[in-house]
């Protein structure tokens, strides 16, 4: 253990336990979209019998071991190339099995999806708190994974804070640590023709389509959607009403997906993938939540940046059981920049969010729509020195004292260091105090890395009477640090 002493707040980082990148892959379909796909097609319909089988056999020896039910992905991705190149009428409706097998292991690679970085982790109690010894809690710790291309998704661990605060990860069977090596994608649920006729019908654009529907694919995935209206224009002559008819539709189904998880895998398994055309960069930074709703039912929510390839796009993640996510992009005039962390519960019968949207003050901002934002107050301004911006390290923390909200200050230096503010239980707009010095900041080894002299987090817990804060290390790799909560919050009531 580390002791580090920050104007009379003593905090501990547990240098033991470490979140570092693995090898792990993930199984993900590819194609070209051009006629370099029909070639790949043609060469297993060509094959005989024997030949497909052979090759076929080859490929399961190499991949079969290293992933879960990888026959179950190969026939999805051949389900899916099928529903892609359907105009062509290349693939037999009758087709031998094993042939079946070979094209869709043809569009099926792995990626290398955490082998650069894991970091920005956020922490939540578990859903489930059974067979724990007293005094412990298990969490659920999300955290951003790099992989090839410095590409970004979102992966989860699973962990036990003892009753002195320390954390430990948690494999209680043989059969978790060998799945451990696993990693797996979600399944977008699909879109049915119904889907389509009430997206027409909320938009009052049904009798322009109500034919284009009628003989599109019975059903279809999210991210299918934009190919297969192109190719509807294709067959069809298509009227500028419907061609705008038909963007709104995709744009508004697009919004809003829902993914699921085999309910087999475990929780380390589970690595939410971009299923959306505004996520195609990636997904970043999301700052889990355990939301309580009026009525006492509990919502894990995320705010996150989906990546399109230029532009973050603020969205959010919704779930009960972390196998069965909604994702949808968030709206409003406030949605602008990055760094959104939910209230975890109302504040006077409205939503509560924390916002950067100049990218350099933190706002505050209320609404009743969850997914529309208007409205932000300027909340906290860099109060030392040589800072350029600051931000939010996660989700507000209520306690009996207030909202304990942990902030991250930006030096000109880039050099990040974590804080921490105290705000009004009843009126999060009243600043009770601010730490008169951070909380964490990257000493000796820490300063190296992907992105260096950084700590950074995005989102804490409260447990047994402290602060637990996992905090990314220089953008590669995360720690563990407690802090005696009663001692931060008596400093942040002294420093106003």
């Amino acid at each position: 253990m580390a002791k580090r002493r920050n104007g009379g707040v003593h905090v501990f980082k547990q240098k033991d336990f470490e979140l570092k990148p693995t090898n792990r892959v993930l199984l993900v379909f590819w194609c070209k979209g051009d006629e370099n796909d029909s070639d790949v097609i043609r060469s297993v319909l060509e094959m005989s019998g024997n030949q497909a089988a052979e090759y076929l056999s080859e490929i399961m020896d190499n991949y079969e071991s290293r992933h879960r039910k990888y026959r179950d992905v190969i026939v999805r991705n051949y389900q899916k190339i099928v529903r892609l190149r359907s105009d062509e009428n290349l693939i037999p409706d009758f087709l031998e099995y094993d042939k079946k097998l070979l094209i869709g292991a043809m569009f099926t690679k792995e990626i290398s999806f955490e082998n650069v970085a894991t970091f920005n982790h956020s922490m939540v109690p578990h859903p489930d708190q059974s067979s724990l010894r007293d005094g412990e809690l298990r969490v659920i710790v999300s955290q951003r994974s790099m992989g090839e291309g410095q590409f970004s998704t979102i992966s989860f661990v699973q962990a036990i804070i003892d009753s002195e605060c320390l954390i430990r990860m948690e494999n209680s069977t043989l059969e978790e640590e060998f799945s451990s090596r696993y990693a797996t994608v979600p399944s977008p649920l699909m879109v049915t023709r119904n889907d389509l006729v009430t997206a027409a019908v909320n938009l009052a654009v049904y009798s322009e389509i109500k034919y284009l529907i009628s003989i599109m694919p019975d059903e279809l995935k999210c991210d299918e959607l934009e190919f297969h209206f192109y190719k509807l224009g294709m067959q069809v002559q298509l009227t500028r009403s419907q061609k705008e008819a038909l963007d709104l539709i995709r744009l508004s189904l697009e919004d809003s997906y829902t993914t699921e998880f085999d309910s087999e895998t475990s929780l380390t398994e589970r690595v939410l993938f971009p299923s959306a055309p505004y996520e195609a960069g990636g997904m970043e930074d999301a700052r889990f939540v355990r939301f309580v709703h009026d009525e006492g039912q509990v919502t894990y929510f995320a705010t996150y940046n989906a990546y399109d390839g230029r532009d973050a796009v603020p969205s959010l993640i919704e779930t009960t059981d972390f196998v069965r996510f909604t994702i949808s992009k968030l709206h409003g005039p406030e949605i602008m920049n990055k760094g959104f962390a939910l209230f975890p519960e109302k504040i006077n019968g409205r939503y509560a969010m924390i916002s950067r949207k100049d990218g350099r003050n933190i706002y505050i901002m209320f609404s009743y729509d969850l997914y529309r934002w208007g409205g932000s107050a300027l909340l906290l301004q860099p109060q030392w020195p040589g800072i350029v911006h600051m931000g939010n390290c996660g989700s507000p923390i209520r306690t009996d004292d207030g909202w304990l909200l942990i902030t991250h200050d930006v030096a000109w230096k880039r050099e990040y260091t974590i804080s921490a503010a105290l705000l009004d239980l009843n009126d999060p707009t009243k600043i009770i105090g601010r730490l008169p010095c951070p909380l964490i900041v990257a000493q000796d080894e820490e300063r190296e890395g992907l992105v260096p002299n950084v700590v950074y987090s995005c989102g804490s817990l409260v447990h047994n009477g402290y602060l637990c804060i996992p905090y990314a290390v220089s953008d590669s790799f995360s720690r563990y640090a407690k802090v005696n909560l009663r001692m931060v919050l008596d400093t942040l009531k002294q420093k106003k």
